[in-house]
């Protein structure tokens, strides 16, 4: 899908063409929480729908993990809905939900000066049916 901001108005098309009902997401990930706040999970939420209505979803936390670690998102429908025609499948590197919620970390270095928070790295994604 897409997304875009411009002076106030929002364009966005969050999903993919998805015709099927998969049982389940696969994929592997690695997570290093920000040093500051070492309870911080990545998350990820997968939803199927007909059109903008969510006929299927479900949705995990992911703990630190310094090697890729394999993760599972069972996903539940509800009975009786239409085909199946778009997939969105959402990754954040952080569970908060209010942006002054989460931590930055400061790296000076001689060649630069940055702000880094929570690292997520996925890979290898897969459905199983």
């Amino acid at each position: 899908g897409s997304y875009s901001y411009s002076g106030g108005n929002e364009s966005y098309n969050e999903g993919t063409a998805f015709a099927s009902r998969p049982a389940s997401l696969h994929g592997y990930y690695k997570y290093v929480c920000d040093s500051h706040d070492t309870a911080e999970k990545g998350t990820v939420t997968v939803q199927i729908l007909n059109g903008n209505t969510v006929i299927g979803s479900g949705s995990a936390s992911l703990s630190a993990a310094g090697n890729f670690t394999a993760f599972e998102v069972p996903l539940t429908y509800v009975k009786d809905t239409p085909k199946a025609t778009q997939l969105r499948i959402m990754f954040s590197s952080s569970d908060k939900t209010r942006e002054s919620d989460i931590y930055l970390t400061t790296y000076c270095e001689l060649w630069e000066s940055c702000k880094r928070g929570a690292t997520l790295t996925v890979d290898n994604l897969t459905f199983t049916y």
